[in-house]
């Protein structure tokens, strides 16, 4: 025996010509229910409310998992500059117009720390080197340049002077003092000697007067006694 849904009996009839439908539903209208129900099981016809529902599998296929995503590299991390690694990359500090003029003012242009001129005395009291120095600069005689000895004199004297001016934004070093060792360019005409050691004005004053002059005194005594025999050679 066939079955078919009521909506599979609607789905026909719209399916069909306009007048062969409106036959079908006046014929089906004259019968009661019960007559149409006998009519269509003599016709081996059984009608159902409800949709057929296709049958469900004996098995139920299982679910197809998705492949796991790769794992990404875990991103390494930047190893932490240490403080000298920092203070090397760093840029160097940008210096303002006057710093620079302080700068030029405090080297000029030919700037001398042992004074050094080829051909003059070697004795250290000749006086026989002519410099054009700087207003406010200082000499240290070469006697007291011999006791104090010439890398304390740098080393605990004037680098540590230095170093105040470098954050001061005034950029000296031990180099450029002693290049090149020749005349330096200044308004006071001196006369000195080789082996003594001459200091910018702004590096004198950032060491301290006082103190270079208690320098020089431990030299003064040697120096006068020294150039007293040098005179008497002379004579």
């Amino acid at each position: 025996m066939a079955a078919i849904t009521i909506e599979q009996v609607e789905q026909n009839l719209l399916s069909m010509e306009e007048q062969d439908r409106v036959l079908a539903e006046q014929a089906m209208n004259q019968l009661s229910d019960q007559e149409l129900d006998v009519l269509l099981q003599a016709f081996d016809i059984t009608v159902s409310a409800e949709e057929q529902q296709e049958p469900m599998p004996e098995t139920i296929p299982e679910p197809v998992l998705e492949e796991p995503l790769a794992e990404e590299p875990a991103m390494e991390e930047a190893p932490v500059p240490t403080m000298e690694q920092a203070m090397e990359e760093a840029p160097p500090p940008m210096t303002t117009p006057l710093q620079d003029e302080m700068q030029a003012l405090a080297l000029g242009d030919r700037v001398t720390g042992p004074i050094q001129q080829p051909g003059a005395s070697p004795t250290g009291v000749e006086d026989d080197v002519s410099m054009d120095a700087q207003e406010g600069a200082f000499i240290i005689n070469a006697e007291a340049v011999k006791r104090v000895g010439i890398q304390d004199l740098e080393e605990r004297i004037l680098e540590p002077a230095m170093e105040r001016l470098r954050n001061k934004g005034i950029d000296i070093t031990l180099e450029s003092l002693k290049r090149p060792q020749q005349q330096v360019e200044g308004d006071v005409d001196v006369l000195v000697s080789n082996g003594e050691y001459y200091i910018p004005p702004i590096l004198a004053q950032e060491i301290g007067y006082d103190l270079l002059e208690k320098i020089n005194k431990r030299g003064k005594k040697a120096t006068e006694k020294k150039l007293a025999k040098t005179k008497q050679q002379a004579a």
